[in-house]
């Protein structure tokens, strides 16, 4: 794994673990998968 990687990778946990706090458990799940959702709707 190089630098950019790594970094990468801790800015994405940081992220999820702040957005697990303000949303919750269940928000954050929500909040993931709203994505797949959005393109999942589109393809219909």
């Amino acid at each position: 794994m190089n630098n950019l990687d790594a970094f990468t990778d801790k800015l994405q946990n940081e992220i999820f673990e702040d957005a697990i706090q303000a949303f919750g458990k269940k928000g954050f799940h929500r909040w993931r998968n709203i994505g797949n959702l959005f393109f999942s709707l589109l393809r219909k």
